[in-house]
């Protein structure tokens, strides 16, 4: 599952009570656990705290120890992405400033411009996490599609995009710089030619 995985380490109320065949079946911030899972020794499907954001308790809307531990780590990514959003945000600022309100879009604009965009894609999808892993009542699932199963929890479902976005952009930007080192290299080439033919001038 991509929103799960051995829920040993968030145990919830007795699975006697909690039996289903699909995530519906389970109450808010719970998850059904197929029977075939291989540390399934019981062998039978079970509702259980989803343990990928670590909440624990009969409700499972407790933040457990693996909740702190996803909490502090997200907060430093959005921490730092937050930091770059600014930086960067400054330096177009400037830059657009510096040209009378216009951006010339050459390469290294472009490079600059592409790597903001996903810092801020990357904020978002981290700080939707974060809302998922504080939020265990709101953070409830959503249909996928018509007949579909509820199958991602609504914060994970709302941060898809910034997550696409975010790989999206940071691509662009690799491609954008190799751009820029082709013209750093072209540049290069051509004074060197122009050295090598005054000195031969001379």
């Amino acid at each position: 599952r991509d929103q799960a995985c051995d829920p040993r380490r968030a145990r919830a109320a007795p699975r006697a009570a909690m039996a289903c065949v699909v995530d519906d079946d389970c109450a808010v911030a719970h998850l059904c656990y197929p029977a075939n899972a291989s540390w399934n020794e019981e062998g039978v499907a079970f509702c259980a705290c989803n343990s990928f954001y670590g909440w624990t308790g009969d409700d499972c809307l407790t933040l457990g120890p693996l909740s702190v531990v996803q909490l502090i780590n997200t907060l430093l990514q959005v921490g730092l992405s937050m930091a770059v959003v600014a930086v960067l945000g400054r330096d177009l600022f400037d830059y657009w400033r510096a040209f009378d309100g216009r951006l010339q879009l050459n390469a290294s604009v472009q490079t600059v411009l592409y790597i903001w965009a996903g810092a801020i894609c990357i904020f978002l999808w981290r700080f939707l996490f974060v809302l998922g892993i504080v939020l265990p009542s709101a953070n409830d699932r959503v249909l996928q599609g018509d007949d579909q199963p509820a199958s991602a929890f609504s914060f994970y479902a709302l941060s898809r995009p910034f997550n696409v976005g975010q790989e999206v952009f940071l691509f662009a930007s690799i491609l954008t710089i190799s751009v820029v080192w082709v013209e750093v290299a072209a540049a290069s080439r051509s004074l060197n030619a122009r050295l090598v033919d005054n000195v031969a001038r001379y």
